[in-house]
């Protein structure tokens, strides 16, 4: 299992709840590695990946889920969990 974003917020929690069900889970982030190792070192069970890509870029994207799929023996689920939050309060949305 692959999930993108996963070394904060939602991600973070869906990679938790997943490995402790029993799924090896490739953590993916951008640019925090000691967040995502931090996660891989929490998590239940062996044999979890911390992957990195820039999601904006193709290739980069093509060698994370390559990378992925080779150390978790391929891939059967994506959690495409990555994006980034821009606050809009109600009062100033039209």
């Amino acid at each position: 299992m692959l999930i993108t974003g996963a070394s904060r917020g939602i991600g973070r929690a869906a990679a938790r709840a997943f490995a402790s069900l029993g799924d090896r889970v490739a953590i993916h982030h951008r640019d925090s590695a000691g967040l995502a190792e931090e996660l891989r070192g929490e998590l239940p069970g062996d044999g979890h990946v911390v992957v990195q890509a820039d999601l904006a870029d193709p290739d980069a994207v093509r060698a994370m889920v390559d990378t992925a799929a080779a150390a978790l023996g391929g891939l059967d689920v994506l959690v495409n969990n990555a994006g980034q939050y821009t606050p809009h309060p109600i009062t100033e949305v039209s």
